[in-house]
């Protein structure tokens, strides 16, 4: 099994699984270190990143967990007035929080967005509505190091 991450592997290998690849900063990092003809089975949300398949390399994708965007609650507006630092931990959030926030009224340029990787902030930075506090990406893409860049932002405060 190859594994995007650390936090994919520990979970593959719980349920028995043995990893061949562990892959760093996203799946891209392991189908460029593939050596073809291969065929791969990726399992997948309804949405999910393209990739550039190395020549030789094939697939099946196969949908096994849908992401449902949620509605924030009228009272979720006063909080996002409030100077927060909001993780991003997706490609599909940055969407659905522009869009939740311009149907709240919220006011992006008192928020400041931590990211797990550029593109997921790519929405955010090419969104005519937002004018954010701050837009940041941690230096790798985990959640030890989005935290650690948002420990740094608070205590920049």
């Amino acid at each position: 099994m190859h594994a995007v991450g650390e936090a994919t592997a520990r979970e593959a290998k719980a349920a028995g699984f043995s990893i061949e690849r562990l892959g760093k900063g996203g799946l891209q990092t392991v189908l460029d270190a593939l050596v073809s003809p291969v065929h791969y089975l990726r399992l997948v949300g309804n949405e999910y990143v393209d990739l550039a398949w190395p020549e030789g390399v094939t697939f099946e994708s196969i949908q096994v967990y849908e992401v449902k965007p949620c509605v924030f609650p009228p009272q979720a507006a006063e909080l996002l007035n409030s100077d927060p630092i909001v993780l991003l931990h997706s490609a599909a959030m940055p969407r659905q929080f522009i869009s939740e926030c311009q149907r709240l009224g919220v006011d992006t340029s008192h928020i400041t967005l931590a990211a797990m990787g550029e593109r997921i902030v790519e929405p955010a930075r090419a969104s005519q509505s937002g004018n954010w506090a701050g837009i940041h990406t941690s230096s790798e893409p985990s959640d030890e190091a989005l935290l650690a860049l948002v420990k740094g932002l608070c205590q920049k405060r």
